[in-house]
């Protein structure tokens, strides 16, 4: 099974260098650009799950407010 994985990897590999060299040949900056788009991509997705990740435990935390709200409100009132 790890010569198979290991064949699966130098092929992967192989196809790596061979879309490199033909983007470099379309054009130099080609290569380079799509890695920059790539991290760029990559920060971009990250900053924004870090947002979304406060957002959500903010309407968690607002929840839990009013949730205790109503249950004070209920206890406050006299029981007949």
């Amino acid at each position: 099974m790890s010569v198979l994985s290991y064949m699966v990897s130098l092929f992967c590999l192989y196809l790596v260098v061979q879309g490199w060299s033909v983007l470099w040949s379309i054009h130099f900056m080609l290569p380079i650009a799509i890695i920059v788009t790539m991290l760029f991509l990559n920060m971009l997705w990250i900053v924004t799950s870090e947002v979304r990740k406060k957002a959500r435990s903010d309407r968690i935390f607002e929840g839990m407010c009013d949730q205790y709200d109503r249950e004070q409100r209920l206890s406050d009132e006299p029981n007949e």
